[in-house]
C-alpha cells in the first residue's frame, strides 16, 4: 500500500518538505485504508457483518488492530465478498483519481 501512496504523490506532482511528506503519507494511508474497510463492511451480507465485527474485537478503529488481526480481516473479506480484490482495486483507483483531481484544483 505504501508503494501505491508513493506513486500517487509522484503522479500528482505534489511537492512537500520531507518531514511533512512522511506525515502526509501516513495520513493518506489511513484514509485509503478506512475507505476500503467502510466499503468492504457495506459489501458484506448481514450474517457476515457479525463475523467481521467479532474479528475487530469491538474496536471502532481498525487502525488500532495489529497487523495479524488486519490480515485475518482481509482473509475474512476475501472469503465473504465476491470479487474482493477487484473491488479493492476499484476503490484505490477512485481514491487516486479524486486525489489527483483535488491536487490539480489547488494548483
Amino acid at each position: 500500500m505504501l508503494q501505491f501512496i508513493d506513486s500517487l504523490i509522484k503522479k500528482s506532482g505534489l511537492k512537500l518538505k520531507e518531514d511533512f511528506l512522511v506525515e502526509y503519507k501516513e495520513l493518506l494511508l489511513e484514509r485509503i485504508e478506512k475507505k476500503i474497510w467502510l466499503v468492504m463492511v457495506d459489501e458484506l451480507k448481514d450474517e457476515a457483518v457479525r463475523g467481521f465485527y467479532e474479528r475487530t474485537m469491538g474496536s471502532e478503529n481498525i487502525d488500532e488492530l495489529d497487523d495479524e488481526k488486519k490480515k485475518e480481516l482481509v482473509l475474512f473479506c476475501q472469503n465473504n465478498i465476491p470479487d474482493f480484490e477487484k473491488k479493492v482495486l476499484r476503490i484505490m483507483d477512485d481514491f487516486a483519481t479524486q486525489f489527483i483531481r483535488n491536487i490539480k484544483l489547488m494548483k
